[in-house]
């Protein structure tokens, strides 16, 4: 367990939790589940999605270390949880719900580096806008590929990129067309790649 949970988290609190760990491309949580669990990410990373009502599944943004999952349906903001997939192995600390109405929601510290976390996913989300007006769609390709990939094999559907990118389909295939013709990637399977990493890297936007 990583030392900055120590400090948000009794180790009462702690003791009392579980921990879980995901393989690849699995469900932590899924859409519109009913929590019994808050969720810390101590190590690994993932991916939430919105899933709309004619089921589409729209990617919305990425998770690390020391990020927190359902933290907005505890504090009663969002009413339907989202989904959030696993990238590679991810360790999660499943807090149950009682310690959290009981024990979390009554330590003021918490409250304010909840608050603080939950701020700079705003932030974030609000840095990731501003790129996507800054940047040419190969650097903000390249970067989304990294980050989504695990073990350098990246996968995900066209419309989700081009949802998240904001672009058009036409011209992310063109990037995506230059990117093999530069051995950048390589296909190996629909809207799957092998990616050149240390090429690729050229791109990121760090």
């Amino acid at each position: 367990m990583t030392e900055s949970i120590y400090s948000l988290v009794s180790k009462e609190v702690i003791a009392k939790s579980c921990v879980q760990i995901f393989q690849h491309n699995t469900a932590i949580i899924k859409a519109n589940q009913t929590l019994t669990h808050l969720y810390y990410i101590p190590d690994g990373r993932a991916k939430i999605y919105h899933s709309t009502e004619h089921g589409k599944d729209i990617f919305i943004h990425f998770l690390s270390a020391n990020d927190w999952i359902g933290e907005l349906t505890f504090l009663g903001i969002e009413e339907e949880t989202k989904q959030v997939i696993s990238i590679g192995e991810t360790c999660v600390l499943a807090i149950p719900k009682h310690l959290v109405e009981n024990h979390l929601f009554s330590d003021k510290q918490f409250l304010i580096e909840l608050n603080r976390f939950i701020g700079k996913k705003l932030l974030d989300r609000t840095h990731h806008f501003v790129k996507n007006q800054s940047y040419d769609l190969k650097y903000r390709l390249a970067t989304f590929m990294i980050d989504m990939s695990h073990k350098a094999v990246y996968s995900e559907k066209h419309v989700n990129v081009v949802d998240y990118l904001g672009t058009s389909y036409r011209h992310l295939l063109q990037v995506l067309k230059d990117f093999q013709d530069e051995n950048y990637i390589e296909k190996i399977g629909q809207s799957t790649y092998r990616l050149n990493k240390a090429k690729l890297q050229d791109y990121y936007i760090h």
